[in-house]
């Protein structure tokens, strides 16, 4: 986004790349959720976790911001006592290929299996299939005792240089 004299902001100029780094992203969730903590207080936290051998690995731009936005708007914000949002990133081994899953959970209000996804679950859904064509995975499941859990899968090359 260019502003009165030209410039383009960090942030925006991460969403106009094809590929970030995962630790890209997650400072910009960071910053998205520091937004957010600022407007809602004490009713909204969060814990991010990626492990220092994934932070370099290539990640698409604005792939899981939209799933942390669906857990602001959908799950913690509706609910009176607010709640968390914990991301957990870990690097798989699944059959002959490398996967990093990504976990975002909130103890939210939790969705309706019945409604039909909106546009940023779509939008998630269809750029995982446009990107990883039959390699990549989104669950949607219930996180007990409340909120949503949604756990999202892209494959990755490990550099066996740096243990990844």
């Amino acid at each position: 986004m260019t502003g009165h004299f030209g410039f383009i902001s960090p942030s925006f100029k991460h969403t106009r790349n094809e590929e970030n780094s995962l630790k890209q992203e997650m400072e910009m969730i960071q910053s998205y959720l520091d937004i957010n903590k600022i407007r809602m207080g004490n009713r909204l936290n969060y814990n991010i976790e990626i492990p220092q051998n994934l932070s370099k690995i290539p990640f698409p731009p604005m792939l899981i911001q939209p799933l942390f936005e669906n857990a602001v708007k959908h799950g913690i914000e509706p609910k009176i006592d607010g709640g968390t949002i914990s991301l957990t990133i870990s690097g798989i081994v699944s059959g002959d290929k490398d996967v990093i899953k990504i976990e975002i959970a909130d103890t939210g209000i939790g969705f309706d299996a019945n409604l039909p996804s909106g546009i940023g679950l779509g939008n998630v859904k269809n750029r995982l299939k446009a990107l990883y064509p039959d390699k990549s995975f989104i669950i949607f499941e219930a996180n007990k005792p409340s909120g949503s859990i949604v756990t999202i899968g892209v494959p990755y090359e490990r550099d066996n240089s740096n243990n990844c």
